[in-house]
């Protein structure tokens, strides 16, 4: 068990797995689930879907099992029958993680989200910079992407080593990342799209024909708005390339 706080930004939300919530407070995840099942059963449909989202994640062997992402408000009832001095320190560390991410996540909002006339000004002139940083490195970055892993490039997608070229990460470190802020998960060596982002067109499995051989390859890509989603998540956690 790590001492770490698992958060995840879910639609503009920041949320936790049942299952990290679980490991944490040292309970069976199936017990965590028949909590959550119980509050459900005391709560309209409408409350319970504010608070609660119902999951999936593959277990090692190779089985889908439900989980829930829950929200602050979800894990705070959830948790209130978690008695002991080491799950009072547990839940001071979520509440933490919670407030360091909310925080975290205000100031990547839009400027339209904000009420603040004068931050939201902020927000619009700070969104501006960002946009013509972000097309200046594109076209720096054009060369480069142009002419590197042509097998994996698909018309309106790059792959994983061509986004770490864009971005100006790690090209070693980019799939652990994108597993990392639960985008992707690794099987086989082979890096799949979670279905959320799949759905919305931000990461992609495709088929492709090595020119070794003609048995097919699966490939993960990832659309514009995809590597743009990596990009807010490398700046989160402060990484800035390293510029030559």
């Amino acid at each position: 068990m790590t001492n770490e706080i698992i958060t995840i930004n879910h639609n503009g939300q920041i949320v936790v797995s049942s299952r990290d919530v679980a490991e944490k407070f040292e309970k069976y995840h199936k017990h965590v689930l028949d909590g959550i099942r119980e509050i459900r059963a005391s709560m309209s449909t409408a409350e319970f879907s504010a608070l609660f989202m119902e999951n999936e994640y593959k277990a090692s062997n190779g089985k889908v099992n439900p989980e829930y992402l829950m929200t602050r408000d979800g894990f705070s009832l959830l948790a209130m029958s978690f008695t002991g001095a080491k799950a009072f320190q547990w839940k001071l560390k979520y509440i933490n993680a919670f407030n360091r991410m909310e925080a975290e996540l205000k100031k990547t909002q839009p400027s339209y989200l904000l009420d603040d006339p004068i931050a939201r000004a902020e927000r619009w002139i700070e969104e501006q910079r960002e946009k013509k940083d972000a097309l200046l490195a594109l076209e720096e970055a054009k060369p480069k992407v142009e002419t590197y892993d042509k097998l994996i490039s698909f018309k309106g997608y790059v792959g994983l080593r061509e986004m770490a070229k864009m971005l100006g990460y790690p090209v070693n470190k980019m799939g652990a990342f994108v597993c990392e802020i639960k985008m992707c998960y690794k099987e086989n060596g082979v890096y799949y799209p979670y279905a959320e982002f799949s759905n919305k067109g931000l990461c992609v499995g495709k088929w492709h024909r090595a020119k070794w051989g003609s048995q097919g390859n699966m490939k993960t890509v990832f659309s514009l708005e995809g590597v743009d989603y990596v990009r807010r998540a490398l700046k989160r956690i402060g990484w800035k390339p390293n510029k030559k």
